[in-house]
C-alpha cells in the first residue's frame, strides 16, 4: 500500500479489523476529520485499507497532550485560558458542522510548540441531523463510550436518561477540563 500524501510527513492511525461495527465507526471518524476544515482540528487526508487493517493518513502534530503541555508551558491561569478559549473555539467549528467530539479530554488536544490546541480522535463522534452516511455507524441508545471522568451525565446513562448525547456532553467535558486547568 502506498501513503496518498506525497512528500509530507503524516500521521498514520491503525485499527486492527474485528466487526463491521468498528470499521463503520472507524470511517465515520476519518469521514469527520476529513470534513473540518479548520485550524485546531487534525485533518484527515485518505483511508485505506491492507490485509486485517484499516488505516487513515492525518495530518501530524508535533506537540504535547493538553495537561502535559500545560503543566511544562503555561506557568499562569492567564496562558492556561488563552489555550482553553482556542479549544472552545475548535470545538466551536465542529458544533456548527453538526459534529459532537463526545470523547473529549486532555489527551485528545495535542498543543504544539506555538500554544495552539489541535482536536484529535472524533472515533466516537456523531453527526447531527443524521444521514445515511453515518446513521448505520452511530452508537445504539444504552451504549456507554467514552472516557468516564470527562462524561456527561446523559453519556454516563447512555442516553437513556436526561436526554440525547450530542454537542452539549462536549460541553460538560470541557467545564470538567476547565475545573482541571483552574485548579
Amino acid at each position: 500500500w502506498r501513503l496518498s500524501v506525497p512528500r509530507k510527513l503524516v500521521a498514520v492511525k491503525f485499527l486492527w479489523l474485528t466487526d463491521e461495527a468498528q470499521r463503520l465507526r472507524f470511517e465515520r471518524e476519518a469521514s469527520i476529520h476529513q470534513r473540518l476544515e479548520a485550524r485546531g482540528i487534525v485533518k484527515a487526508y485518505s483511508l485505506g485499507s491492507h490485509g486485517p487493517f484499516l488505516f487513515y493518513e492525518m495530518e501530524l502534530i508535533r506537540g504535547q497532550p493538553l495537561d502535559v503541555y500545560l503543566a511544562m508551558h503555561a506557568t499562569t491561569l492567564r496562558e492556561k485560558l488563552v489555550i482553553f478559549e482556542r479549544i472552545c473555539r475548535c470545538l466551536a467549528v465542529a458544533h456548527r458542522y453538526g459534529i459532537a467530539h463526545r470523547d473529549l479530554k486532555p489527551s485528545n488536544i495535542l498543543v504544539d510548540a506555538t500554544g495552539q490546541p489541535h482536536v484529535l480522535d472524533f472515533g466516537l463522534g456523531i453527526v447531527q441531523p443524521e444521514d445515511r452516511r453515518t446513521s448505520k455507524a452511530q452508537t445504539r441508545l444504552g451504549d456507554i463510550l467514552g472516557t468516564v471522568k470527562y462524561m456527561s451525565p446523559e453519556q454516563a446513562w447512555g442516553g437513556l436518561v436526561g436526554g440525547p448525547i450530542d454537542h452539549r456532553s462536549d460541553i460538560w467535558a470541557l467545564g470538567v477540563i476547565l475545573c482541571e486547568i483552574a485548579s
